[in-house]
This record gives structure tokens, C-alpha cells and sequence, in this order.
């Protein structure tokens, strides 16, 4: 795959790159930070250490990892541009110069988040967050953020920290790894920001890693690792994960209140809280033993009656608590109009309220009313041709007569007793010599192919002409003569789904069909038999389901003298089995299609036949494969 290069800007397109400076600059004067585009017009480069490159420097500088992609920002441009439209290397320095000026600190602040309250949460705030991370604005994989390819240079970013005096602040890192199962990057501070004080804000002791030694940071320079939602890439947009970060963190304050909300509410006592009348429980079972079963069959509704009361008990609670809080609000909760959530900001200055004393505790939002509609319908756009559309419905659909849905409806009904069939008989219960075998494999696989030639074809063949013997004229008309008339008819259409359904069948049949008899010959050859001598002789059963082995053979003295043979020579036990497997497989070729049988008014210059599932397929050659595995496996100790 051909990678982006990205060039120095020399001394000749100086223009062009004005132009990307002062894009960046009308971009931060947009975001409200004067100082920041005085900086970026100024342009001074940052200091930095010459082995490493923070996402400070000015872009322009570094060609240093210029030809990666995981260091280049994403833009929609195509790779060769026409004259006059800007080069896509162009829009990429600029993206480039535009996320290094921007401050993250100053992005996070302008979605309204207070860092003030957010220094002051404990560590266990930090293990939340990613759990709220919202991945749908994710640009890349960890793969594409993190190449494992040795000698390419390491991807940048920033990582949020906790400082000692408690405040949190981004740090420019190097990204050295990632665990893709837990979303977390293995982090190690550049040298500028670890010879400060810091502390990780995500608990990276409980994160153990097998692909690196000291995962946690035990000093302020080791690598540690962080979720997703604490890091920004250089090649990421500042703007966009500042709304992530910040939706994690609103979304982990929502929970808290939601859940000691909820909390609260269990805990309230519900003995003295009425149950549910006897109108009312009986309501309740109405609805919810309203069918014909669930009313012949005498069931205990004790338990829905209690989940009923306990839900009513709840509700009651939930009340109680919020008349509480809006009367701590006013004095009157007859004549409150405050919010809950003032209620419990005066509950938690000392209100009390009933002699009941209120514990500070914030009620969650309010869940929006939705309107009441004036209409019980949905109203469709005055645009909308309502009878044009159902006119081309009609037109295209094929469930216009209620026949077509009776002979739909039969016709899985039988190709649904076919896929419950199977091409085999893996029902053992003795063990039997392989003529035996192979007779019962030979009969249940024809058995099954007469049963589809005569009896599941033909009735399939009935099904429909019953069904549209009485249609006539028009769509559906078995009588037709025309071949040019018949091609556009929904009959054909509809024969054409009736085929295209019988050869899912036979391939339904035969995958579950290969299933089951090499699941069977698996259990058959799970047997593990040890051949120490010709007196010590161990089997380690893994089945113990099976009473007796599946091949019977027996020990006799070869006919040339040399020795003892078996009455049945290894080599055709194997062969002989995958010669049923293939046989089996072979049986449901050249079935005939249900179409020329059908319209037999036309001319048809050649059979048609159903596809199936053939030899050559990459389902049959890995079942041939494991079949064959298994059996050289079991038949390996009769070879010593």
C-alpha cells in the first residue's frame, strides 16, 4: 500500500503555507483565545529535545515520520487534485499546524466542564469514565493508531494527568502499545512533562499487562497504561475529543446522581406503603394473561402480584421523596413551585421538613413531556403520492393474492421436515464389522435422496398447482402459452423464489448433515489407545457416553504364514468411510427444478436442475478433511 508522503515546505511555496498559517490563525481566533493566535502568528517554535517531537512544534519543521500515515491527520481529499483546487499535502500540513496550536485545557473549559470539581474526584472517577466512552467519532482503529511495525516512529499525543497540587492537565507523550480487548494505550511522558510531579488519573495498577513489565507508573517517566478517553493523538482533531471527553464526563456525573437517585428510593421502607387494590391486581392479570394458552393453564400468579406491588411500592416512594424535596424548597409543598433540586439544596442547608431531616442529594433531570399529538395517526407529507406508491407495491410485490401466501407457507412446511432430516445414521448402539456399516450409511443416504426425488418434489409440485388451478387468467395463470409473456409474470418470479428456497433446503440439509456425522466419527476416534507392548495396552476414553466401539475386526494369521493380519485391512477403513461421505454428498446432485414440471403449456430445451452443495466446495473439502484426520489419527495404533 503506498504511504502519504508529506515533504519540507522550502523557500518556493512560502505562499501557499501563508495561506495554511492563516487559516490556523482565523481558526483560534474563532475559538476565543487571542493569545493563541498572537502565538501562531508570531510562529515560535517550542524547545524540545532533538530525539523527540512534541506536538507543539511547528509541523512545518519536522519531516521526521512526515510519510506515515498513523502521524498525518485525516482529510477527504482525493490524492491527485485538479488545477486550482488545494493539493491534498497542502491540506494535510494544515490540519498538521492547526491541531498543534490548539489547547486542549481551553477546548475542554469552552464544553463546560469545571476542572475545579473535576481535581477533587477520586481515582475511582477515572475507572467510570471509559466505561461512558463514546467510540462512534472514532477516525481509526488501534491498529492504525498504534502500526506494531518495527523502525517506524512512535505516534504522539497528549495525556491527561493529575498534577501534585490536584489539577488535571494534558502532557505530550509517546504511544508504545495498545491493548485492543480493554481500549487502553501503553503511555510514557516525553521529557519536558515527566520531570514534573504527576500522578496517572486512570487507576493503572488494577490494569496488569502480559506484553509489558510495569504496567502502573511507579515513577513519573515509566510507561503506564490509560483508556482511549485520556489520550489525544497528534494526527487527532482537538475540537472532537474535547466534546468526547467531556460527554464521558457528564455522562459519569448523570450516572452517579441517577444511581444513588435510585438508591435512595430502595432504601426508602415500603410496609407502610398500600398495596394494590383488588380492582387493580385484577386488571393487572387481565392484560397480562390476555391468550388462549396462558387462560386453559392454571399458573401462580403470586409472584407477578408481588413484582407489581413491589414496582407500586416504588412508585409511591418516588413521589414521597420529591414532595419532600419541593416542600424543603418552599415550606409548603402544596404551594412549591421550585424544583426538586432546589428542595434538596435547601434540605442540605438544614431544612427539615415534617421531622424529617433530608440528606444532601441531588434529583436527576427531569424527563422531558412529550406532547400529546392531536392526531392518533402519523400524517404523511402533502409531497407524498400516496396511491402512486402503493400502486408500484402492488405492482412489484408478489403477495398481491392470498393464495401465493397459503403455497408459501406449505412449502416451508415441508422443506422444513427435509433440513430435520439427515444423509447419515450416526445412531450407533453395537459395534458392527464395516460391510455392516457401510449398508446402514448406504441406506439412510438413500432413503433420504428418494424421499426428496419422489416425495418432497412432487408434493412441493401439488402444493402449487392446487394453489393456482383456480387463478385463471393474469399473474399467476399455469396455463400460459406465451414463453415472451410468461418471462414478465409473477408466476416466474414466484417460481423462481420457490427454487431458489428448495436449494437453501439441500444446502441446510447437507451442511447440518456433514455436521453431525463427523461430530460423530469425532466421538467415535476420541479414544486415545497407548501401545506400550503386546501385553500393555492402555485406552484413554474421552466419551464416556459410548458403551461399545464402532468397528468390530478381529485378529487372524495371515495367509502367506508371515505372521497375524486384521480381517479387515486398515487401509480400507478409511477409505471405505470417506467413500460413504462422498456418496452421500453426491446423492444430491441432479434434482430436477419444479419449473418445467410446472408450466408445461412452454417448450423447455433442457432439463433444469436445483443447485446444491458439491464436492469441490470449501464447506465439503474442510468436513472431508477433518473426517480424514480423525480416522488416520484412530487408526494410527493399528498400524504398530
Amino acid at each position: 500500500m503506498p504511504l502519504i508522503s508529506t515533504p519540507h515546505l522550502q523557500s518556493k511555496p512560502k505562499a501557499r503555507f501563508g495561506g495554511a498559517l492563516h487559516g490556523a490563525l482565523q481558526h483560534v481566533e474563532a475559538l476565543g483565545d487571542p493569545q493563541q493566535a498572537k502565538q501562531v502568528q508570531q510562529h515560535q517554535p517550542v524547545q524540545e529535545d532533538a530525539s523527540t517531537t512534541s506536538i507543539g512544534t511547528p509541523v512545518d519543521e519536522v519531516d521526521n515520520g512526515a510519510s506515515y500515515p498513523h502521524l498525518l491527520p485525516k482529510v477527504m481529499v482525493p490524492f491527485s487534485t485538479k488545477p486550482g483546487e488545494t493539493p491534498r499535502k497542502v491540506q494535510i500540513q494544515r490540519k498538521r499546524r492547526l491541531y498543534a496550536c490548539q489547547d486542549i485545557h481551553q477546548l475542554v473549559s469552552q464544553q463546560g466542564l469545571n476542572f475545579e470539581q473535576l481535581s477533587r474526584q477520586p481515582p475511582e472517577y477515572w475507572d467510570h469514565i471509559e466505561v461512558f466512552d463514546d467510540t462512534d467519532h472514532e477516525s481509526r482503529n488501534p491498529e492504525q493508531w498504534v502500526p506494531r511495525i518495527p523502525g517506524i516512529p512512535k505516534s504522539q499525543g497528549k495525556v491527561a494527568v493529575r498534577c501534585q497540587d490536584g489539577s488535571i492537565s494534558w502532557m505530550d507523550a509517546l504511544v508504545l502499545d495498545f491493548d485492543s480487548t480493554g481500549n487502553r494505550y501503553l503511555v510514557q511522558l516525553q521529557s519536558g512533562a515527566a520531570s514534573r510531579s504527576i500522578t496517572p488519573t486512570a487507576n493503572t495498577a488494577a490494569y496488569p499487562s502480559s506484553r509489558t513489565a510495569g504496567a502502573a507508573a511507579s515513577t513519573p517517566s515509566a510507561p503506564f497504561w490509560i483508556p482511549r478517553v485520556q489520550l489525544c493523538f497528534a494526527a487527532e482533531d482537538p475540537a472532537l475529543y474535547a466534546k468526547r471527553f467531556a460527554a464521558a464526563c457528564v455522562a459519569v456525573s448523570a450516572a452517579d446522581v441517577q444511581l444513588a437517585h435510585e438508591l435512595c428510593i430502595d432504601s426508602m421502607p415500603i410496609d407502610d406503603v398500600p398495596q394494590l387494590t383488588t380492582e387493580q391486581v385484577n386488571r393487572v392479570l387481565t392484560f397480562a394473561m390476555n391468550s388462549k394458552k396462558l387462560k386453559d393453564r392454571l399458573m401462580d400468579t403470586s409472584t407477578l402480584i408481588n413484582e407489581a406491588n413491589l414496582e407500586h411500592a416504588r412508585a409511591m416512594n418516588k413521589a414521597t421523596l420529591q414532595a419532600l424535596a419541593a416542600a424543603a424548597g418552599t415550606g409548603n409543598a402544596a404551594q412549591g413551585e421550585s424544583s426538586a433540586a432546589e428542595g434538596y439544596a435547601a434540605a442540605a442547608a438544614g431544612a427539615s421538613v415534617v421531622g424529617v431531616q433530608l440528606l444532601p442529594l441531588v434529583l436527576p433531570p427531569a424527563e422531558p413531556v412529550k406532547p400529546v399529538p392531536a392526531k392518533g395517526t402519523v400524517e404523511v407529507p402533502a409531497t407524498y403520492d400516496f396511491r402512486e406508491q402503493l400502486s408500484e407495491f402492488s405492482f412489484r410485490t408478489l403477495l398481491t393474492k392470498p393464495e401465493v401466501i397459503h403455497a408459501l407457507s406449505k412449502i416451508r412446511l415441508e422443506s422444513s421436515k427435509v433440513i430435520k432430516m439427515s444423509l447419515f445414521n450416526t445412531f450407533s448402539s453395537k459395534s458392527v464389522r464395516l460391510e455392516e456399516f457401510e449398508q446402514l450409511q448406504t441406506a439412510a443416504t438413500d432413503s433420504v435422496a428418494n424421499h426428496l426425488r419422489d416425495n418432497w418434489s412432487a408434493s412441493t409440485k401439488n402444493i402449487i398447482k392446487s394453489a393456482f388451478k383456480d387463478v385463471g387468467k393474469g399473474w399467476y395463470n399455469l396455463a400460459e402459452t406465451s414463453f415472451e409473456t410468461y418471462r414478465f409474470s409473477k408466476l416466474r418470479r414466484f417460481l423462481g423464489l420457490v427454487r431458489f428456497s428448495m436449494e437453501d433446503t439441500l444446502r441446510f440439509l447437507a451442511e447440518g448433515s456433514m455436521r453431525k456425522f463427523v461430530t460423530f466419527m469425532q466421538g467415535c476416534c476420541s479414544d486415545v489407545v497407548d501401545v506400550a507392548s503386546t501385553s500393555k495396552v492402555t485406552v484413554d476414553s474421552k466419551d464416556l457416553s459410548r458403551k461399545a466401539p464402532l468397528l468390530l475386526t478381529e485378529l487372524v494369521v495371515a495367509p502367506e504364514g508371515g505372521g497375524f493380519a486384521y480381517s479387515t485391512p486398515v487401509e480400507t477403513i478409511h477409505s471405505k468411510i470417506i467413500a460413504v461421505f462422498d456418496r452421500a454428498i453426491s446423492k444430491l446432485q441432479g434434482l430436477n427444478q419444479l419449473e418445467p414440471g410446472i408450466m408445461d403449456q412452454l417448450f423447455w430445451p433442457s432439463a433444469l436442475l436445483l443447485n446444491s452443495v458439491h464436492l469441490q466446495e470449501e464447506v465439503t473439502v474442510r468436513a472431508r478433511d477433518a473426517l480424514s484426520g480423525c480416522l488416520l489419527a484412530s487408526l494410527q495404533p493399528l498400524r504398530r
